[in-house]
């Protein structure tokens, strides 16, 4: 149907900075994999939420006027993201203590809510829906080995690269009709990282990782935020091939970017040209669990992780079904 208003904001960005810049998602430790050998991941993730967290870090409906314009929020509800994204992810060791990064992904992404107009036929499906799929962020990079030692740290640096577009205009977001509108498959943003990691193996068949890593965001304008993304990540291997962990992982902005942290409320007279495609300052923690089982050099892994509070992002919980192989 015909909205004189933008549909649902596209606030998670977030799924994509989990995958390549916090890595709990695609992260084998800081142990370099030696000249010749590799890890090498495919995953299945779907994530959806019905909620996010505001600017000011608030829980709120998505179908409120904390995520749409103050127009809309009027009636609107139900409001859901869903995401279907398809990942692959390589660590490659060009050198006993240098490994290559590389991973990529292709996303199914729907936002939509209902809407609820007096003047129009309660048997008209009012559900709004903006949808995309295709090719979604990238990253190169290089991680170094310190030393080879029981315990190992490392540096890495990766370049983060988007393979879509966030403008107006092939996203469909140049007019105020919204029935064609796109959702960004990102931030669209070239990101640089800079981390260090450690692991350590405190008793047999058990470890604990630690990452930290700063990212210089927008390297082409840099209109976006600087942010500071951390995970931690501690678990077991049993006799069988069985092995589960927990980890925490988050990512917090540096605020010293000029982009929009807040959507405009003023659906009627802004020009649509205007819009506020990605939202600036997004921060959040998440908690989760992983389960695997190894046979040789090939592994099924479940990864089940909630976001539990942040800023400018969905509240939402992910779960990936991966499969991996390594030498």
């Amino acid at each position: 149907m015909l909205l004189l208003v933008p549909s649902l904001r596209q606030l998670t960005i977030v799924t994509s900075l989990i995958l390549y810049v916090v890595t709990n998602f695609a992260f084998a430790g800081a142990a370099a994999r030696g000249a010749g050998n590799y890890y090498f991941k495919f995953a299945q993730a779907k994530t959806d939420a019905n909620e996010g967290f505001d600017s000011d870090g608030d829980t709120a409906r998505l179908a409120s006027d904390a995520f749409l314009d103050d127009f809309t929020a009027n009636f609107a509800s139900d409001g859901k993201y869903e995401e279907t994204a398809y990942r692959v992810y390589l660590e490659y060791g060009v050198l006993e203590q240098v490994d290559f990064l590389f991973s990529l992904e292709w996303k199914e992404i729907e936002e939509s809510f209902d809407t609820q107009f007096p003047f129009v036929d309660p048997s008209v499906d009012g559900r709004v829906r903006r949808e995309n799929s295709g090719v979604g962020d990238g990253m190169i990079g290089l991680k170094y080995q310190f030393k080879d030692t029981s315990f190992p740290i490392a540096t890495d640096v990766r370049l983060v690269f988007p393979s879509y577009s966030t403008s107006v205009d092939d996203l469909n977001l140049e007019t105020i009709d919204s029935r064609d509108d796109k959702v960004p498959l990102g931030d669209g943003l070239y990101d640089l990282v800079v981390g260090l990691s450690a692991s350590v193996y405190p008793i047999p068949w058990t470890f604990a990782d630690a990452r930290v890593a700063y990212v210089l965001a927008d390297l082409e304008d840099r209109n976006f935020s600087d942010s500071v993304v951390w995970e931690l990540k501690a678990g077991r291997s049993f006799e069988g091939g069985l092995g589960g962990a927990i980890f925490l992982d988050g990512q917090i902005s540096t605020k010293n970017g000029s982009a929009p942290n807040q959507i405009s409320q003023d659906s009627i007279t802004i020009d649509p040209a205007q819009r506020v495609v990605v939202l600036n300052d997004q921060e959040f923690s998440r908690v989760g669990i992983q389960a695997w089982y190894n046979f040789g050099g090939f592994s099924i892994e479940a990864t089940l992780g909630e976001i539990i509070a942040g800023q400018n992002t969905t509240k939402d919980t992910s779960l990936e079904i991966a499969i991996s192989f390594q030498r």
